[in-house]
C-alpha cells in the first residue's frame, strides 16, 4: 500500500484532537506511554539532547553531517517540518518513509488507547519507537527540545551530552517573558555529570543562569567564550578550544549567524575523539550542508521565475526579534542595493519587535500563511508596519507579492521571512 502526505495528514489530524490543548508542558504522558512502549528511549546510544531559542535544527544539521563525513550514521529528530511531517523524522540519515512512518503513529496510538496525550507527545513516542524498530545501531541519536527543555517531551531521554544553543524571548505564554526564567527551562536538559556545551549567548544573565545551573547540578560545561570560540579572520574562520585550533573557510551562501551554530556542532563534535572534524572542515564539507527556510538564497524554481534576473530571493523562517536581528546582520553582509520583505507571521509573536530589528526597508507585502488559523492577517500585518517604510501593502499569495515588487523594485533582494510555516509555504510553491 502507499502510504500519501494527505494520509499522514489525516491522521495527525485525528492525534490532535486526543488533547484540548496543542500544547501541555509535562513528562508524566510522556513517561507513562514510553512505559507502555517498553521504554524505547532507553534503548537508544549517543543520545544528543539539544535546546534553545534559535539555531537548534542548524546545529543538528552540521552536527548530522560531520557524523555522516567520518562514515558512522545518526537518527535524528526535529521540528517543525517545512514542507512534509516526515522531515521531523530522519532516520540512518534518511527521512522517514510514509509507510513506516504511519507504521509508527498507529503503533502509539494503539498503544495510548485514546488517553489524553498532546501531539507532540504522541509523535515523540513515534520518533522514539521508529528509531529503535527501524535503526537501533546507529552512531548518535540527535534529539531536538521542541519547547523549553525541562519539561519537553524529549527530556524523557537520557543524553549522552548535552548542547545548549541561544537563548532569546520566545513562546512567552509557556515559558515567560523573564529571560532568567527562560534559560533556566532551557537549561532542564542538564544531567548530573553529563557534559553540557553552551553555544554564544545574546544575553549574559541568560549564559550566568546556564552556568550555574550547570554547577548546582553537577554537569560539566564547555561554554563559548570561556571554553571554546569560534571567530572570523578575513576569509577564514577559526575555531578554538583547549584542544584544538582549526582554521577553515568561511561560508559560501550561508547566512552569518550560521557560524556560531557550526561552532557548538564542532564544539560538541570533537568530543567524540573517533570524530575527524578537521578533515570535515578542511575538505569545506561545512559549505555543502543545505539549510532549507534558513537564509535560503534560491538559484532555481517557479519563484525565481516571477521576478526580474536581477532580483534575488531569500527565505528565512525567522520569527521573532533575536531571529530578524541575526538575518538582518546577514543582509547586510550582502550588501544589498534594495530590500523589500514579504510577510507572514503567527499571531502569538511581536510583530513590531521582529521588524524593528531589519534595517533599510523600501517595501513590505504582507501575506496570511495559508492554511494557518494563527496566522495574523495581511491586513493586521500592514497595520503594524504601516510606519515602517512608505509602501507597505497587503497581498493575497507570494506570488502576487513577488511580481508586484519585482515590478517596482527590479533590482532589490526580496526577502520572505516571518514564520518557519510562512517559510516552508514559499518552499511547496517553488
Amino acid at each position: 500500500m502507499t502510504v500519501s502526505d494527505r494520509d499522514i495528514d489525516n491522521l495527525l489530524s485525528n492525534i490532535i484532537k486526543l488533547h484540548p490543548k496543542s500544547i501541555d508542558l509535562g513528562l508524566s504522558r510522556t513517561m507513562d506511554l514510553l512505559e507502555k512502549l517498553d521504554n524505547p528511549h532507553n534503548e537508544l546510544s549517543r543520545i544528543i539532547l539539544f535546546s534553545g531559542t534559535n539555531g537548534k535544527h542548524s546545529f543538528g544539521r552540521y552536527l548530522q553531517e560531520i557524523i555522516k563525513f567520518n562514515g558512522k550514521s545518526t537518527n535524528h529528530y526535529s521540528s517543525p517540518h517545512l514542507i512534509r511531517f516526515a522531515e521531523r523524522f530522519c532516520i540512518n540519515d534518511q527521512i522517514i518513509n510514509n509507510e513506516d512512518l504511519l507504521s509508527s503513529l498507529e503503533h502509539v496510538l494503539k498503544i495510548n488507547r485514546n488517553n489524553p496525550a498532546s501531539f507532540f507527545e504522541l509523535t515523540t513516542c513515534a520518533f522514539f519507537y521508529a528509531a529503535v524498530n527501524k535503526a537501533p545501531n546507529v552512531y548518535a541519536n540527535l534529539i531536538e527540545v521542541g519547547l523549553g527543555g525541562r519539561l519537553d517531551s524529549t527530556n524523557c531521554a537520557i543524553p549522552y551530552i548535552t548542547a545548549i544553543n541561544n537563548i532569546g524571548y520566545d513562546h512567552a505564554e509557556y515559558l515567560s517573558n523573564d529571560i532568567h526564567a527562560i534559560a533556566w527551562e532551557k537549561s532542564g536538559i542538564t544531567r548530573k555529570g553529563i557534559k553540557c556545551i553552551i553555544g554564544k549567548q545574546t544575553y549574559p544573565e541568560a549564559k550566568q543562569i546556564l552556568i550555574d545551573q550547570c554547577i548546582h547540578k553537577g554537569s560539566p560545561i564547555k561554554s563559548f567564550g570561556d571554553d571554546w570560540m569560534i571567530t572570523e579572520k578575513g576569509s577564514r574562520l577559526i575555531y578554538e578550544d583547549n584542544k584544538n585550533k582549526i582554521s577553515f573557510k568561511q561560508f559560501h551562501n550561508s547566512g552569518d549567524y550560521q557560524k556560531y551554530n557550526l561552532g557548538l556542532a564542532i564544539a560538541t563534535a570533537v568530543e567524540f575523539e573517533e570524530l575527524n572534524v578537521k578533515e570535515f572542515l578542511d575538505k569545506d564539507e561545512h559549505t555543502k550542508v543545505y539549510m532549507p527556510g534558513r537564509f535560503n538564497r534560491l538559484s532555481k524554481g517557479k519563484l525565481l521565475n516571477l521576478v526580474n534576473d536581477t532580483n534575488e530571493i531569500i527565505i528565512d523562517g525567522c520569527h521573532q526579534s533575536l531571529g530578524s536581528k541575526a538575518f538582518n546582520n546577514s543582509l547586510r553582509k550582502l550588501n544589498p542595493k534594495q530590500v523589500v520583505l514579504i510577510v507572514g507571521m503567527m499571531s502569538n509573536k511581536s510583530a513590531t519587535s521582529f521588524i524593528n530589528e531589519i534595517e533599510n526597508i523600501e517595501a513590505i507585502r504582507t501575506i496570511k500563511i495559508p492554511d494557518e488559523e494563527n496566522s495574523f492577517t495581511a491586513d493586521e500585518l500592514k497595520h503594524k508596519f504601516a510606519n515602517i517604510c512608505k509602501d507597505v501593502q497587503s497581498s493575497h499569495n507570494i506570488e502576487d507579492a513577488l511580481t508586484s515588487l519585482s515590478s517596482k523594485y527590479n533590482d532589490a533582494t526580496i526577502c520572505i521571512i516571518g514564520s518557519l510555516y510562512f517559510a516552508g509555504s514559499a518552499l511547496r510553491k517553488n
